[in-house]
């Protein structure tokens, strides 16, 4: 029968899965201030700046604004990438 990890192992697991999930909400608020600040900012996103009708490309940013505030404020709300990816598609697809 194989041996138990030493605690100080999972201690230093939990620690590591901590860190990685406080990450990961970083990365995550990081991604809408940037998604955000390309819109508004100097900088803006070739993507957006391609669409000629005004009134469709004033909805496309309107919802990848949106899009960068949930970000923002709830970024745990997206605890896995499928879920990241499900928000982002239900934006973009009213």
């Amino acid at each position: 029968m194989p041996r138990p990890p030493p605690l100080t192992s999972l201690v230093e697991g939990a620690r590591a899965a901590k860190v990685v999930a406080r990450t990961s909400v970083r990365a995550r608020v990081c991604a809408g201030a940037f998604i955000i600040r390309r819109l508004v900012g100097i900088a803006h996103t070739a993507d957006m700046d391609t669409i000629e009708d005004a009134a469709v490309r004033a909805g496309c940013e309107r919802r990848a604004l949106l899009f960068g505030r949930l970000l923002l404020v709830a970024p745990q709300q997206y605890a896995s990438v499928r879920a990241l990816v499900a928000a982002a598609v239900a934006a973009a697809h009213p």
